[in-house]
């Protein structure tokens, strides 16, 4: 098959990771892939690598907000469609975060041309961005949530079939009026050799701490994603833990604000001296980290639209790196907590609950552990990307709908 995979992150960022986890395996199963994604740093200028029957095509972006943004995202789209028009017996399009005006204008465009080349079309609706979604928590302002709000749940309506990560998203999806037969729930999933790559033989966990400037005798507790406004949270249950000396390392996309604040909260609860607070970072920076840490945190709020819709792409870097997990019981994170075994459930907004779970993995490490390496193998038995993309291919695109 002759696939064009479109999202509209940058490189290494957000949903880049699930349309990366596809492209490779549909490539390894001798697909040929077209991957439109940003590129990692402001440029003008796109890039464009062949690697193991994918062509990458990383797009040019020079500004995030008004209207020279939204000229950028039409651009993006028309190019993005004749480039597909050049496409001999193209296949699958499949167009990842249609909230962007970049993926929804292409995939408008190429829905109308559809008729003539025959293809199919797949949106992936992996998180909610209009109407207390991801554009509400970035204060884009009204015009831009509604924006985004009418992109997302109508766009759906164009697709063959949708494909999305939660039931959250699968009942939205019916209630926009998508049929309920056509619309497939694929979890993000995890690739242990590709995970495995990074972790240097050398760099140790000592090592890794030295860079951190964080002793061996500490807990280091890691929270790591794109949407961090757990953090004020995490800050409250990690000053009710008595046992041992903590630290906590954040990863995340941070305003000015938001730090002000987190460093704020910490100040007031003690714990300014033992947060380390980071951007966002390579891949590697953010495994690195990973093993760093004694304890992973993975908090949801059952009150927040943008918890409720998303399938945490970390959770399957989580599940590999062989550390006891803390999550929220919110969403699907319940349901493969509990089914799976793979870590500890908390309440959902309850800091004293998420408090205690920290406090009994340190002391009941050996158990701990038992559930860490559960979950790495489970990751590796039933969470893997090959066998993701395997249900991607049999129950979408080659599925009759």
């Amino acid at each position: 098959m002759k696939i064009i995979i479109l999202n509209h992150n940058r490189k290494e960022i957000g949903t880049y990771h699930r349309c990366n986890g596809f492209a490779r395996q549909l490539a390894n199963k001798d697909h040929f892939v077209h991957f439109f994604c940003l590129r990692r740093e402001r440029k003008k200028w796109l890039s464009k690598r062949i690697e193991n029957n994918i062509i990458f095509i990383e797009l040019p972006w020079y500004s995030n907000n008004g209207l020279l943004a939204t000229f950028e995202h039409f651009f993006r789209g028309v190019y993005i469609v004749l480039y597909g028009l050049q496409i001999k017996d193209l296949n699958v399009v499949h167009a990842f975060n249609v909230a962007s005006p970049m993926i929804a204008f292409s995939t408008m465009m190429l829905y109308v041309i559809k008729k003539f080349k025959k293809f199919k079309i797949v949106v992936d609706w992996d998180d909610v961005w209009g109407r207390g979604g991801l554009v509400s928590y970035d204060n884009k302002g009204k015009i831009q949530e509604e924006v985004a709000h009418f992109f997302e749940t109508k766009i759906p309506l164009l697709a063959d079939v949708v494909t999305t990560t939660n039931n959250y998203l699968f009942q939205t999806a019916i209630l926009c009026g998508v049929k309920k037969e056509k619309i497939v729930i694929i979890y993000n999933g995890s690739d242990h050799e590709d995970f495995d790559s990074y972790i240097d033989k050398d760099l140790t966990k000592g090592v890794i701490r030295q860079k951190l400037s964080l002793s061996d005798d500490q807990i280091v507790l890691f929270y790591g994603g794109a949407i961090v406004t757990s953090v004020p949270f995490l800050l409250k249950a990690i000053s009710e833990i008595k046992t041992g000396k903590i630290a906590f390392i954040a990863i995340g996309r941070f305003s000015d604000n938001q730090r002000s604040e987190i460093y704020h909260i910490a100040q007031k609860l003690g714990l300014k001296d033992k947060i380390i607070i980071k951007g966002v970072v390579s891949y590697r920076v953010y495994i690195e980290c990973l093993m760093a840490a004694d304890i992973l945190l993975l908090p949801r709020s059952s009150d927040s639209v943008s918890d409720l819709s998303t399938f945490p792409g970390r959770l399957a870097d989580y599940m590999l790196s062989n550390r006891p997990i803390v999550a929220s019981d919110v969403g699907e994170l319940s349901i493969i907590f509990r089914n799976d075994r793979i870590g500890y459930l908390s309440k959902s907004d309850d800091v004293s609950d998420f408090s205690s779970n920290i406090s009994d993995i340190i002391e009941n490490e050996e158990f701990a552990m038992e559930m860490a390496a559960n979950a790495r193998k489970v990751s590796v038995e039933k969470y893997s990307w090959k066998k993701l993309t395997d249900k991607l291919i049999n129950r979408v695109y080659n599925a009759d709908f």
